[in-house]
This record gives structure tokens, C-alpha cells and sequence, in this order.
């Protein structure tokens, strides 16, 4: 079924260990997930309650290698967070990239008069909708 809404474009909810199952195989994919695992630590100990996964990780090919996640601002302690976690998308920066394994960005970030969720549902490289997974960190 996961697989099917994702083929539409479709927003769907998933467990954090139905996100890794479903997302985790392979050998980059494993890296990846090893890296982001730490960056939802740390927004899940400041007090970030929902992330939202994006871009070419959801997806099934095994050598995906670009995860986009926005992440619900609301009740997290910003002060709590690394500089790593707060300062982790510049467009085109691959060193902050590779520091948790995906682009880290509230999800009320604007990007050039676009709102980070919005950014987030369309991939600019394709310019087609992006398949997103909701996780609840609760």
C-alpha cells in the first residue's frame, strides 16, 4: 500500500520503524539512515513532535541518495539544537549535507516566497510532485 501512494505523489504517515523497513534497505540507504537517526535525536530531545520526509530517499531505488526533512517547529526548544541541526540546508552545500545524511529545515522555513513544506512536496529537479512520509516522534 506504501508503495502504491508513494508512486502517486501521495502524502502518507509511517511509524519511525516502518520508515526505516520500508527505506532503510541497502548499503548507502543503511548510511543514510545511521547519520539521519542522530539528527532526529537531537529534534526529538528539544522537543520536535512530527517530521516530514521527502525528495529521491522516497522512492523505491536502492541508490537513492538525497533526503529532505522538514521539521514541526512548534514546541521545539531551539536552543536545545546544534548549529549542525539549525543551520543545516544551504542549497548546494554538501558538507552540511553529509553531517546527518539528508537537508534539515523547519518546516516554516521560506525558501524564495515558498514555505518549507511546500519546497518539500516538489521536486525541483524532475518538476513534478514529491511522494512525502509524515513520522510522528511522539
Amino acid at each position: 500500500m506504501a508503495d502504491q501512494q508513494l508512486a502517486l505523489g501521495r502524502e502518507i504517515s509511517l511509524s519511525m520503524a516502518d520508515f526505516e523497513t520500508l527505506f532503510g534497505r541497502g548499503y548507502y540507504r543503511g548510511k543514510l539512515m545511521s547519520a539521519f537517526r542522530e539528527a532526529i535525536s537531537s529534534l526529538r530531545s528539544a522537543g520536535c513532535k512530527r517530521i516530514s520526509v521527502g525528495y529521491s530517499f522516497i522512492s523505491p531505488s536502492v541508490d537513492a541518495r538525497m533526503m529532505h526533512v522538514g521539521w514541526d517547529a512548534k514546541g521545539v526548544d531551539r536552543s536545545l539544537l546544534s548549529a549542525e541541526v539549525l543551520d543545516n540546508f544551504v542549497p548546494g552545500d554538501l558538507d552540511k549535507y553529509r553531517s546527518f545524511g539528508c537537508h534539515l529545515f523547519p518546516s516554516d522555513q521560506n525558501f524564495d516566497g515558498v514555505d518549507g513544506m511546500t519546497y518539500l512536496r516538489h521536486n525541483r529537479l524532475r518538476n513534478q510532485a514529491s511522494a512525502v512520509v509524515l513520522i510522528e516522534l511522539a
